[in-house]
């Protein structure tokens, strides 16, 4: 679990009702400017992934909350959402770039971005509606995306083949 405001990660066991607080090494290591807004585990790989939006940046964690890597400044602008690929790849909610961007991770750092789909092109999105928020595997291996007006307001989602074409709108109104 995640909260953004004040900074705080946790690694929960629901079966044992049981949370241990990872926010410590987070801080320790990133310092007290961290915002993590969103956060995905690699239960495979012992990993944690932190987009932290004010800082517009990713972070890597082990399991113990140790800070092993963390992208170079502004590679992402007001990262979101966070999906982790079988593969290892890191999907990630790039708002203000207006993209998906799958990143690789490989020897706990982040490696380079192996693809982008982007949320401002493609003939379906409406005009003005172009700040991508969340993200949601769609059946398939496409991509469901909410995108969002200036605010992060009346948002359409738009599916996404795996391959980064716009297939379709779903007008959510105003």
């Amino acid at each position: 679990l995640a909260e953004a405001v004040p900074s705080a990660a946790y690694r929960c066991n629901l079966a044992a009702l049981q949370c241990t607080s990872l926010t410590g090494g987070i801080k320790a290591a990133v310092g007290p400017t961290a915002h993590a807004l969103m956060i995905a585990a690699d239960e495979k790989r012992r990993r944690f992934y932190l987009s932290d939006n004010a800082n517009h940046r990713l972070i890597l964690l082990d399991f113990d909350g140790n800070v092993l890597d963390v992208t170079a400044p502004r590679r992402v602008i007001y990262p979101n959402e966070l999906a982790v690929e079988e593969s290892g790849g890191l999907v990630v909610v790039d708002t203000n770039h207006h993209r998906l961007v799958r990143i690789s991770v490989e020897r706990d750092r982040f490696g380079p971005d192996l693809w982008e789909m982007r949320t401002d092109s493609g003939g379906v999105y409406r005009p003005g509606r172009i700040w991508p928020m969340d993200l949601a595997r769609a059946p398939g291996s496409g991509w469901w995306v909410l995108n969002a007006r200036d605010g992060m307001k009346e948002a359409d989602v738009l599916l996404f083949s795996s391959d980064g074409k716009a297939l379709k709108r779903i007008d959510l109104g105003e």
